[in-house]
């Protein structure tokens, strides 16, 4: 089934002994002639080495940069290029459809978790309130089974929304795992209940919970 025109591109059949900074400079500077960059993400895990994702404000500049590019040689190889399946994150900031898509996740979670007929005591350990109780509050919440794609900013326009975001850490050979600290503890878990199980992709739900001590 053919993808819907989309403002994220999603590029193949990169370079992949190039360096990753060098490929997004490359990358921004090669698209930005069609119009206003949000972001491009580039990665060099196993998962992604060799692909990048270019998220432009409007689905007309990724429509132009789609067919003007397509097979274009960037590095002595043929770029091959889509729209991407999903909306990225900074994508739904811009247009301002992420508080209600945040908004979904928790109650399809929730929706879940009324439904599906799980023992109250797994129920109550995925809870805040039950962390919270046994001692292990923090201003630092811990993220984990993220995609391999995980990007500072990815996560920056995601916790963003959230009030008293105060930084947000990448660990160093595992882009699936983060740490994201907020002002107060009581902001801390808020994040937790906003976020703890939302979808990132279709094949990562997201954990988050407070960061041991």
């Amino acid at each position: 089934m053919d993808v819907p025109p989309s403002p994220t591109i999603y590029i193949k059949n990169l370079n992949d002994r190039i360096q990753k900074e060098e490929l997004r400079r490359t990358l921004y500077g090669l698209f930005s002639q069609f119009g206003g960059i949000l972001d491009v993400v580039a990665l060099k895990t196993n998962k992604m080495r060799g692909q990048a994702f270019i998220v432009f404000k409007d689905v007309g500049c990724a429509s132009n940069a789609l067919r003007s590019m397509q097979k274009f040689p960037l590095f002595d190889k043929p770029m091959s290029i889509q729209y991407a399946k999903a909306k990225s994150y900074a994508t739904m900031k811009e247009d301002g459809t992420l508080q209600k898509h945040l908004a979904q996740q928790r109650k399809a979670k929730q929706s879940s978790a009324d439904t599906n007929g799980e023992p109250p005591a797994k129920m109550i350990k995925m809870t805040p309130v039950a962390t919270a109780s046994e001692g292990t509050n923090n201003t630092i919440v811990y993220c984990s089974n993220l995609p391999q794609e995980t990007t500072k900013e990815m996560l920056l326009a995601l916790f963003g929304e959230l009030k008293g975001l105060v930084e947000v850490r990448l660990v160093e050979g595992r882009p699936d795992i983060a740490f994201v600290e907020f002002s107060t503890e009581q902001e801390a878990g808020i994040a937790i209940s906003a976020l703890d199980g939302f979808q990132v992709d279709a094949e990562h739900k997201m954990s988050v919970a407070f960061a041991k001590k």
